[in-house]
């Protein structure tokens, strides 16, 4: 099997589980596996970037999904493709998108974490409250 199919193989494998089983915030989600694979793979990071980037505006949910379970993964296994993928969902239309990215930067902490937020000018009064708790945590 060539990368391609492999690739297609673990999307395959990932949309299933995204729509399988519901998010619970704590709690692993079976999707984890799937793109921690999909990093162990060459250039994995690049394809789950595109995956993320191919969802944004089509399949909003997997998207969401893709976020969900990034932001439970060690940032040494997803590098600045994480950061990339959070600072583009936080320009997103759909709020859970934003609070999941914000999320996602508040487990990874960090000082790029601090300036994507630092930066963002978020429009929702609730997830600009969240951001500035994140802030404050994050410069202490």
């Amino acid at each position: 099997m060539n990368l391609g199919e492999k690739y297609q193989q673990l999307e395959g494998k990932l949309k299933i589980y995204l729509k399988s089983e519901p998010f619970e915030d704590g709690m692993t989600h079976p999707a984890e596996e799937i793109i921690s694979e999909f990093l162990r793979e060459p250039r994995g990071q690049e394809q789950i970037e595109k995956l993320f980037d191919n969802y944004y505006e089509k399949e909003t949910y997997f998207a969401q999904g893709i976020i969900h379970c990034l932001r439970y993964i060690n940032l040494r296994e997803i590098s600045s493709v994480g950061y990339s993928i959070a600072k583009k969902g936080l320009k997103h239309e759909d709020g859970m998108i934003r609070q999941l990215s914000v999320s996602a930067l508040e487990n990874w902490a960090g000082e790029e974490a601090l300036n994507i937020l630092t930066t963002h000018n978020e429009s929702n009064p609730l997830l600009r409250r969240y951001i500035s708790k994140v802030i404050a945590d994050l410069r202490s």
